[in-house]
C-alpha cells in the first residue's frame, strides 16, 4: 500500500499571504494522483520556519512517523523546501534509505526511485562530501591558529587548573595547585607512584572526579609540561588515541603561568627515567594465583587482590588475598583469604558438587542433596545451606531448570553475546551522531548568516568531543574483551584437557589435597578451570560465607557460630 507524506514550508509571512503554501500543497496533491497513483498522503506543514536546519516541528513529527515505517514516499515541491542545508539533506536521506522511502521534488523532477534520480541524488552527496572535508579544514586552521597564539582550544582541563566561561586560557585553581605541587614533592621523596597514590588516599586526599589515586594518574601528571606553563596541542588524531608524530604538534613554552618550577619537573621526570631503567624484566612477571579476580570482600564489596606469601619449609609459597581497600588505606577490617586454609574448602566443595550431580535421583530429597555438599571435615562448623540456593541446585540436578551445574549454557553464551553486539552497535551509531553533530555546530559557525559567538561553540564544541571521547573508550573495551574472548577460543582445547583431569581427581578422591593438586595441575590452570565453574567467592573473617556459580546460582552457608563482625582494622605499615 502506498501512502506519501506531503511536505510544505515557507519561511516568511510576504510568502504565506501570497498563498504560497496552498499552491505547494495542490501542485504536491495532483502530482501525487495523476504522476504516481498514490490517492493515500498527508500533508506536513511549516509555516515561517527557516530552512537552514531541521528544527521545524512539523519536519520532526513527519520523520518520526516515517521511522515507524507508515509512509512509502516522501514528496517536496522543490528541494530547497526540504532542507537548504547539504549537510541536512545528506543525514536525511540517509535515513529515508534506511526505511526504504523514496524520496520526489516535483519541480526538479526528482525521483529516487528512477535512475536518472538516484543519479542526481549522488552527485549532491559528492557536494556534500566535499563542504564536509572543507569545513573541517577550516575549523582545523581556525583551531591550529589559536592554538599557535596559546589560546585555549578546550580540552580537559588539568588539575590544578580552572576555566571560566570568556577566558582566553585556564588559570590556577588555588586549593587545587597545592594538591598537585604537593604530589611533586611526594615522588621527590618517595621516587615511586605507587607509594605516592597511597600516601594521597592514607591522607584523605581524593581526586577531582573519583574516589582514588591511581599509580597511571600519578605518572601523568608528573610527565606532564602543562605545569610548567607550556601548552602543547595537536598531539592525538582524536582524544584517547595515538600520537602524532612531533612535528605536527603545536608547543608553546611559557605560555602560562606555571604551578612547578622547571627545575623540580626536570629533576622528577629524570626520576621516572632512571627508575623505568633500573626495572628488570622481573620486575613485570606476573605470578598466578589460584583465586585470582574470584574472591569478593563481604563487608565492603571489593575484589581481593593477590600476593605471594611467605615460602614453607618444603618451598611451597601459597598466595594471600587481601581486601583492595587494605591497599588504599581504606581498610573495612576483613580478614584475609589464603590458599593453605582456603583452597580444600574450595575444591571439596566442588568435588562434593559433581558427586551429587551423580548422585541425586527423583527419590533424593533437598535434604539429601545438602548432605552430600557438607560432607567431609572441611565443612565441620557449617549447619546448613540457605534454602534458596539448595532447592534451585536440587531442580537443576532433575532436570527441571535450565541451567547446568559448574557450566553456563551454551544458550545463555549466545544471548550475552548478542547483547553484546547490540551494545557495540549502538555505541558506533551514537558515535556517527556525535561526529554528525559536531559537523553541523561546525557548519553553523562557519557559514550560517545566525552564527554562534565563537565562545559559546567552542564551549559546545568540547561538549561534544568529550562524549565522543567517552564512547571511542568504550569502544576500545569492548574491542579488548572480544580479543580475550579470540585468545580464549584459542586455548580451548587445553582447557578441556584440563578440566576433563580435575574433574577425574575431584569424582575420584576421598579428600582432595589441594598442595598435590596445585603441584600437579599448576594455579594458572587450576584458575583457569574455577573461572568456568565459580564466579564469586564472597568471605567474612577467613570464612566463605557464599559461592556464585557460572549459572547463576548462589550457595549461601549457615555457620554454627555466628560471624562475628569485628569493628577493629589493620594497621598499615
Amino acid at each position: 500500500m502506498l501512502k506519501a507524506a506531503l511536505y510544505i514550508r515557507v519561511s516568511t509571512t510576504y510568502q504565506i499571504d501570497k498563498d504560497s503554501l496552498p499552491f505547494q500543497r495542490q501542485e504536491l496533491i495532483n502530482y501525487a494522483k495523476y504522476a504516481l497513483g498514490i490517492d493515500d498522503f498527508e500533508v506536513f506543514e511549516d509555516a515561517g520556519y527557516s530552512g537552514k536546519n531541521t528544527e521545524r516541528p512539523a519536519y520532526q513529527q513527519m520523520m518520526s512517523r516515517i521511522r515507524k515505517k507508515e509512509f512509502t514516499h516522501l514528496m517536496v515541491w522543490k528541494i530547497d523546501r526540504i532542507s537548504r542545508n547539504l549537510l541536512d539533506f545528506s543525514s536525511m536521506y540517509e535515513e529515508l534509505k534506511k526505511w526504504e522511502v523514496t524520496f520526489v521534488s516535483k519541480n526538479e523532477q526528482f525521483d529516487t526511485s528512477t535512475a536518472m534520480g538516484e543519479a542526481m541524488l549522488k552527485i549532491i552527496l559528492v557536494f556534500a562530501e566535499l563542504e564536509r572535508k572543507l569545513t573541517s579544514e577550516r575549523v582545523k586552521g581556525v583551531m591550529m591558529s589559536r592554538a599557535e597564539k596559546g589560546l585555549w582550544n578546550g580540552s580537559k582541563v588539568p588539575l590544578g587548573y580552572s576555566y571560566n566561561k570568556g577566558d582566553d586560557f585556564p588559570t590556577i585553581n588555588p586549593s587545587e595547585a597545592k594538591i598537585v605541587q604537593h604530589i611533586f614533592n611526594l615522588y621527590d621523596e618517595l621516587h615511586s607512584t605507587g607509594k605516592v597514590a597511597n600516601a594521597l588516599m592514607e591522607s584523605k586526599i581524593t581526586p577531582r572526579r573519583t574516589n582514588m589515586w591511581y599509580p597511571k594518574v600519578i605518572n601523568d601528571m608528573l610527565k606532564n609540561p602543562f605545569y610548567i606553563g607550556t601548552y602543547r596541542y595537536n598531539l592525538r588524531a582524536y582524544p584517547g588515541g595515538p600520537l602524532r608524530k612531533e612535528s605536527e604538534w603545536i608547543v608553546v613554552e611559557d605560555n602560562h603561568q606555571g604551578i612547578i618550577s622547571k627545575e623540580q619537573f626536570e629533576r622528577v621526570n629524570n626520576r621516572i627515567v632512571s627508575n623505568r631503567k633500573a626495572e628488570s624484566p622481573d620486575a613485570f612477571k606476573k605470578h598466578n594465583h589460584v583465586f585470582s579476580k574470584l574472591v569478593k570482600c563481604g563487608i565492603c564489596g571489593q575484589t581481593y587482590t593477590p600476593h605471594l606469601d611467605r615460602p614453607r619449609s618444603d618451598g611451597y609459597r601459597p598466595s594471600v588475598y587481601i581486601c583492595l581497600s587494605f591497599s588504599h588505606a581504606n581498610d573495612c577490617g576483613n580478614s584475609t583469604f589464603g590458599d593453605i586454609h582456603h583452597g580444600p574448602f574450595i575444591f571439596n566443595y566442588l568435588a562434593n558438587v559433581l558427586k551429587a550431580k551423580k548422585s541425586v535421583t527423583y527419590k533424593s530429597t533437598p535434604e539429601d542433596l545438602q548432605n552430600i555438599l557438607l560432607n567431609g571435615n572441611c565443612f565441620n562448623d557449617i549447619k546448613a545451606l540457605e534454602d534458596e540456593g539448595l532447592n534451585e541446585t536440587y531442580m537443576t540436578l532433575l532436570g527441571n531448570n535450565p541451567s547446568d551445574m559448574l557450566h553456563p549454557t551454551d544458550k545463555g553464551k549466545l544471548i550475552q553475546l548478542s547483547t553484546d553486539e547490540i551494545e557495540y552497535q549502538n555505541l558506533e551509531e551514537n558515535k556517527k551522531k556525535q561526529e554528525r553533530a559536531l559537523e553541523r555546530l561546525q557548519n553553523l559557525f562557519l557559514f550560517s548568516d545566525d552564527s554562534i559567538p565563537e565562545k559559546e561553540y567552542l564551549i559546545n564544541r568540547q561538549k561534544i568531543l568529550d562524549e565522543i571521547e567517552q564512547i571511542n573508550i568504550k569502544i576500545r573495551e569492548y574491542r579488548k574483551v572480544e580479543q580475550r574472548k579470540l585468545t580464549a577460543n584459542n586455548s580451548s582445547f587445553m582447557r578441556d584437557v584440563e578440566f576433563f583431569y580435575i574433574t577425574h581427581m575431584l569424582l575420584n578422591g576421598q579428600n582432595i589435597d589441594f598442595r598435590k593438586l596445585v603441584g600437579i595441575v599448576g594455579p594458572k590452570e587450576l584458575n583457569n578451570v574455577l573461572s568456568t565453574m565459580i564466579s564469586e567467592i564472597v568471605v567474612l573473617h577467613r570464612k566463605i560465607i557464599s559461592i556464585t556459580f557460572t549459572n547463576g546460582i548462589t550457595h549461601k552457608f549457615v555457620y554454627k557460630q555466628p560471624i562475628i563482625q569485628s569493628s577493629r582494622k589493620r594497621t598499615h605499615k
